[in-house]
């Protein structure tokens, strides 16, 4: 079973409270034109969501990248016979989501 995996890192910022919150980089603000429907990963694919606690370890173990202080995987899209799965934490963002939801669609974007 062939799995591609796809991650998004954003970053964490501390602020004076000593708490820390994930910060969007810009560019996840801009619009984008969709890649032509010929050229998707998929057009029609299912789509499934889970819910973890904390998405970061898990998306860190299956892309294989490291968390490290300043940057954490907070999501992850996972390809399986035309099923992806997107993996968030019980926190997240429509952003984030919507993110997660462009890599079923194009793929890998970044």
């Amino acid at each position: 079973m062939k799995l591609k995996t796809i991650y998004l890192f954003l970053f964490t910022q501390l602020f004076l409270t000593g708490c820390s919150s994930y910060i969007l980089s810009p560019k996840e603000y801009e619009d984008f034109q969709p890649i032509p429907s010929h050229k998707r990963v998929s057009n029609n694919p299912t789509v499934k969501w889970i819910v973890l606690d904390d998405a970061a370890p898990y998306c860190s173990r299956i892309t294989g990248i490291p968390i490290y202080n300043h940057m954490v995987p907070i999501a992850c899209a996972t390809w399986s016979n035309n099923v992806c799965t997107i993996y968030t934490s019980k926190q997240t963002s429509h952003l984030v989501l919507g993110h997660e939801l462009r890599h079923c669609f194009e793929g890998s974007f970044h």
